[in-house]
């Protein structure tokens, strides 16, 4: 668990991990690039299928674990099940499950506001498409307490690189193309996720949130259904009318069915009982 007052040695740790940051947050996208490169070249149906089928899985995973279950509570995944979608979501390469949650929580407690870390409006879309997010850590660790205590969230969060850069040196004993397609896949999965930032804040007449039709039928994991969500952070179900795709929400359903988590009840649900 991260110290509130880190040693000497914690602190060049944290400024090597930053760095570490930074280069996935600026190179990845480009091994996307890469990767379009090489298929232009020498085209291959696999690799396009495993890409495609990766983007969205996932994308899936993020908005029903990471987003719906572990930041706003709105539903509890079994342990096994959290174990299983923490991996997946580690290698997906967008940052840690709780330093992830920490500055979601905090865009929503300072939503659109200049303190904000991804408000286009303060920060301008480029920055939030394009840039790290600043945030004040270890102060910024209060916003994920209850993660900070969980032994799950701390393991990974421990040993979240030496997953991914024992998974990269896997792939490039096997195959360098694997190593090159799945770099591309965690590099679109990363810019997709921070353009998602900007889609739904793009008001600046009111700074109203809102949700985008187009966008939630390209994505259909149910992200853009954005005004929703602020609405109710705690709601499960971003889509609520029939033409709002929300694959996010059939997953959480259908692992309640198989009995791997649970629903909660949001917010404005229970104010109405």
């Amino acid at each position: 668990m991260p110290p509130h007052q880190p040693t000497k040695q914690q602190i060049l740790r944290n400024k090597i991990e930053w760095n570490l940051v930074r280069l996935t947050t600026y190179g990845l996208p480009l091994c996307t690039l890469i990767w379009l490169c090489s298929m232009c070249v020498n085209f291959n149906y696999t690799h396009l299928t495993i890409f495609i089928f990766f983007a969205y899985f996932l994308g899936i995973n993020t908005t029903a674990f990471m987003h719906r279950a572990w930041t706003h509570g709105a539903w509890v995944p079994h342990r096994y099940l959290t174990m299983c979608a923490l991996f997946v979501f580690s290698i997906g390469c967008t940052g840690k499950s709780i330093v992830w949650c920490a500055v979601h929580r905090k865009h929503h407690r300072l939503s659109d506001t200049y303190r904000d870390p991804h408000s286009p409006y303060f920060k301008g879309k480029l920055y939030v498409m394009f840039s790290t997010y600043k945030m004040n850590f270890p102060a910024d660790f209060e916003y994920v307490k209850d993660l900070l205590k969980d032994s799950i969230h701390s393991w990974f969060f421990k040993y979240y690189w030496f997953i991914n850069f024992g998974l990269w040196l896997s792939l490039a004993i096997i195959d360098i193309d694997y190593l090159i397609l799945w770099l591309g896949i965690i590099g679109f999965h990363g810019f997709k996720n921070k353009a998602m930032n900007v889609i739904g804040h793009n008001n600046p007449s009111t700074q109203e949130s809102c949700n985008s039709i187009i966008h939630g039928w390209i994505y259909l994991h149910g992200e853009p259904w954005h005004r929703n969500h602020h609405d109710d952070p705690t709601d499960w179900r971003l889509g609520h009318r029939w033409y709002e795709v929300d694959l996010g929400a059939r997953l959480i359903q259908l692992c309640v069915f198989l009995g791997w988590g649970k629903l909660r009840a949001s917010s404005k649900e229970s104010s109405d009982k």
